[in-house]
């Protein structure tokens, strides 16, 4: 076998890897996700045994819990915000169900809506954001109340709405 022979057969062996190398990275490279949130690496979960609930959440967020338990009262309070910015995406507060009316002193007339979270009857409503610098802000509040505590969810956005829906009660 010649020289130039053999060294086209290696060129085209070449080229044919090459070839293959390149298709196999381009469906990797997608500029637009279809779903951003679809990307988000893994997701953490939140076990809390005393309350009796649980809650997924996108692991590129960070968690904040804070046990407010007195006299043998479980009771926390739970910030999701984004690592980096310090965004918050949900707080979680659990109260004795008597500061009800405290939690809608806020309260947009006409906001109230009847709402379920993880298969509890639930009330939604939206509040004045007071801590935004723009007038009107608003924020969502979802209560529950379950095994003697009033649970408040507060926020607003999709990842609020993906957390919401993934709350379990046992």
């Amino acid at each position: 076998m010649s020289f130039n022979k053999t060294l086209a057969i290696g060129i085209r062996a070449l080229a044919a890897v090459l070839a293959l190398a390149a298709g196999a990275l381009v469906p990797a490279c997608k500029s637009t996700p279809d779903d951003p949130r679809q990307y988000l690496p893994g997701q953490q979960t939140y076990y809390n045994e005393g309350l009796g609930f649980s809650l997924r959440y996108p692991a590129a967020l960070n968690l904040k819990v804070e046990d407010r338990g007195v006299a043998g009262t479980s009771d926390i309070a739970l910030e999701l915000e984004f690592a980096g910015t310090g965004a918050s995406v949900m707080r979680l507060g659990t109260h004795d169900p008597a500061l009800a009316g405290h939690v809608r002193l806020y309260l947009v007339a006409g906001s109230e809506s009847a709402w379920e979270v993880g298969g509890e009857p639930a009330q939604r409503f939206e509040v004045e954001d007071q801590g935004a610098d723009e007038a009107g802000a608003t924020l969502q509040h979802v209560t529950v109340e379950r095994g003697g505590r009033l649970f408040v969810f507060t926020g607003k956005g999709d990842t609020f709405e993906d957390v919401l829906a993934s709350v379990e009660f046992f």
